[in-house]
């Protein structure tokens, strides 16, 4: 049964990667929480000794997108990548608010149960980070940063300011030509 209730989540993202795609995995993670977006990676959440399987599942669940990296490496059978895969399936079926974007690293094909999510097709060697990262945020409708919105108050009232001086002196300007006119030539 799907959740109706939006409860909120723990995390924006939730990177899914190879090992082998370990470094795309941190850039990704790098560039996304610069913007604000609080993603789950595994090797910034897990620690030694924590039962893998339940934190992969609360990361999942703690989610409002699960963001697949897919490579060669990562579509062979992998027995933990199978098993994250499963849990990220899993929680699709069971959340309508969970969205899920597979990113195609290089010419592998989309598997089979990924096929019902539209992929983003990008290569590992040209990654064009800033493209991914309003991609991603467009579909969160990530809101800015709270240092960008106090900078965009602070421009608004700089503006309004100067709207005001620049009433202020053409109303001056208006007064002495005034004044200059009703004073009679001698």
């Amino acid at each position: 049964m799907k959740s109706d209730k939006m409860k909120k989540s723990a995390f924006d993202v939730f990177i899914s990667y190879a090992s082998e795609d370990k470094e795309v995995a941190r850039s990704l993670w790098a560039a996304l929480s610069s913007r604000g977006v609080r993603c789950w990676l595994d090797e910034e959440r897990l620690e030694l000794g924590e039962n893998l399987a339940q934190q992969l599942q609360e990361g999942i669940d703690g989610s409002r997108l699960c963001l697949l990296l897919l490579s060669r490496a990562s579509v062979s059978s992998r027995p933990w990548i199978s098993r994250e895969w499963s849990l990220i399936q899993s929680s699709a079926w069971a959340r309508d608010d969970l969205d899920i974007l597979p990113l195609l690293l290089d010419r592998t094909e989309t598997p089979t149960f990924l096929r019902r999510w539209q992929s983003l097709r990008c290569d590992r060697q040209k990654l064009n980070l800033e493209r991914l990262v309003a991609e991603i945020t467009a579909r969160l409708a990530i809101e800015q940063p709270a240092q960008e919105k106090e900078l965009k108050k602070d421009i608004a009232a700089t503006e309004e300011r100067f709207r005001e001086l620049v009433e202020a002196l053409q109303k001056s300007e208006n007064i002495d030509n005034t004044d200059k006119s009703e004073v009679p030539d001698e």
